[in-house]
């Protein structure tokens, strides 16, 4: 009996993902939003997937707390 194709092909098709890799982009996300201007203390509530659904529209999100801003001052 051989081998086969079985344990041949995960690695070579298709690299593995890494955990250090994803804390990487996970910090690059929350600096991101900390520069839109969402406040540090709900970054670090946010979960991952929260996270990237605001990134998709950051300029909507960036309106979106400079008016925040503008209420909580007046």
């Amino acid at each position: 009996m051989g081998t086969g194709r079985t344990f041949n092909k995960a690695p070579i098709t298709r690299p593995k993902k890494k955990a250090i890799e994803r804390r990487r982009r996970e910090k690059i996300h929350k600096a991101r939003l900390a520069a839109l201007g969402v406040p540090e203390e709900d970054i670090l509530h946010m979960t991952s997937k929260k996270i990237r659904e605001l990134l998709k529209h950051p300029v909507k999100l960036k309106k979106k707390m400079a008016a925040a801003a503008v209420t909580a001052t007046a």
